[in-house]
């Protein structure tokens, strides 16, 4: 995975993995998702996924990346009530 100011580099074209590239293209500090919850998920995709999060999470350069609901995925858990 790899971010550049006009391209981006993906292991596989989901559309998660772009629009994480175009919002960091814009600078954004937090990214926060709600409903990304993946209980209909396949074990397979849930693994790719969490893989593609993990590299993302260890780049300090990219946006945190936060859940404001309960997830299967690799997420910062935070939650919706701290926000508000």
């Amino acid at each position: 995975f790899n971010i550049s100011k006009n391209s981006c580099t993906l292991s596989k074209p989901l559309v998660l993995f772009y629009a994480l590239a175009i919002v960091n293209n814009f600078s954004a500090k937090e990214i926060y998702c709600a409903g990304f919850d993946g209980e209909k998920d396949s074990e397979n995709i849930i693994d790719a996924i969490n893989k593609f999060l993990d590299k993302y999470n260890k780049n300090k350069k990219y946006s945190k990346l936060k859940s404001l609901t309960s997830s299967r995925y690799n997420l910062n858990p935070c939650p919706l009530y701290k926000k508000i």
